[in-house]
Order: C-alpha cells, then sequence, then structure tokens
C-alpha cells in the first residue's frame, strides 16, 4: 500500500428509501437487512481503456468518484453528480474506445442505465441520458453489470422478479431477463429517457424448464 484516500468518514450513514414486500406478491425475495448498507460502500471499480482514470460509485451516495491513477490523488473531475440520474448506480462500464461510458441503476425498480459522453483528458463524464429498460408502465429492473460488445452496442441483465412497494401501481415487472443497448438510437446531448435504445433479447420464464431467465 502506497497511499490512502480517504471517500468518506468512517460510519457515515447513507441515504436509503424505504423499500418492503409486497403482501400479495410471492416472487420477490424477501428484501432483507442485506440490502440496506449500515455505511457508505464503494462498489463497481474500472479502469479507463485508454486513459489515467479509475472510477467507482459511492452506491449508496448519489456520486461517481474519479481517481487520477498517475497522480495518486482524486481527479480534477471528482466528484460526478447529476441530481438522481447519480443515484444508486453500480459502476462505470466503458465502451473499447473509451469515448462512452454505460452505469447501471443498482437498485430495487431501478429501470435504466445512463449513458454517459467521456472526456478523456480530464476524466469527466457529461451528457447523462437514462436509457429505459422497457417503457415506463412495463419495465425489468435492478441492472448489475454491462458488457460492451463494440463501441455502439453492449449488453445487461436484471435481477428483480416482481412488484415492490414502490412499484407504481399501474406498471408491471418484467422480470429477471437479458438486454441489448443499441446507443446509434440515442441522439447526443440530449438530456431525457429513451425507450427505443433497449431491446429485449432473453426474456423471463415462470418454470425451471423454460426457455429465458428463470431466476437473477
Amino acid at each position: 500500500i502506497t497511499n490512502v484516500i480517504k471517500i468518506a468518514e468512517p460510519n457515515t450513514k447513507p441515504p436509503t428509501p424505504t423499500v418492503q414486500n409486497r403482501t400479495d406478491n410471492d416472487t420477490q425475495p424477501i428484501i432483507a437487512k442485506m440490502w440496506f448498507p449500515n455505511n457508505i460502500q464503494i462498489h463497481g471499480p474500472s479502469l479507463h481503456p485508454t486513459s489515467k482514470f479509475a472510477y467507482f460509485t459511492d452506491w449508496t451516495n448519489n456520486t461517481i468518484r474519479v481517481l487520477d491513477v498517475s497522480k495518486g490523488t482524486l481527479a480534477e473531475s471528482d466528484p460526478i453528480q447529476y441530481g438522481d440520474k447519480t443515484q444508486w448506480l453500480h459502476g462505470v462500464f466503458f465502451n473499447p474506445s473509451g469515448d462512452k461510458a454505460l452505469a447501471p441503476h443498482y437498485f430495487f425498480d431501478g429501470n435504466h442505465l445512463v449513458l454517459f459522453d467521456v472526456n478523456k483528458e480530464t476524466g469527466d463524464l457529461s451528457n447523462p441520458v437514462e436509457v429505459i429498460l422497457g417503457t415506463e408502465s412495463q419495465y425489468a429492473a435492478f441492472p448489475h453489470f454491462i458488457t460492451w460488445m463494440n463501441d455502439t452496442s453492449a449488453i445487461t441483465s436484471t435481477q428483480q422478479l416482481g412488484p415492490t412497494s414502490i412499484t407504481p401501481d399501474n406498471a408491471k415487472i418484467i422480470g429477471p431477463s437479458v438486454w441489448l443497448i443499441n446507443t446509434t438510437k440515442i441522439e447526443p446531448n440530449k438530456d431525457n429517457k429513451i425507450e427505443s435504445a433497449a431491446t429485449m433479447i432473453i426474456s423471463p420464464t415462470p418454470s425451471p424448464d423454460g426457455n429465458g431467465i428463470y431466476q437473477p
């Protein structure tokens, strides 16, 4: 160990929403205390593919943290925060060229990924756009990791099985599934929610003998 960089004070309590199981739902696993950490946690470390920066997310603190690896310090672009668009993210995943990044909304009813433009010189992430996994009324939720296939296409999978207490009454949870993201269907610098860029390529199945994703 050559350097220690303090991200938060010990025992800092994270902000967490109140989420409960629905009493009429037998498909969602028990929402246990383990889902709600007692301290701020850093998650999803990643290295930018072509530059000197490393990234991770304050999973419960609404920020993306950036390290300048060449200096062993926090980067000038640290921290990165865009309102609720950076809430409950799990890591920052870069395309091979390093000019785009996707981050999954890693929490119950998190039905989207966030696409960023990447500044390779400063490490900054800008122009966040939410890519919805489905629609506002019928969606897959709780994505975890992202794998880029090339500079414009990526895949992700989701974990939420059914509705929770924070699922809107008129919304349907699609269930564990795999999605293809086509970033060419997203207009640059358009800061809104995009539904056309994500396509479900492996759907959920209610049976262990079915064709599709049975469990997260």
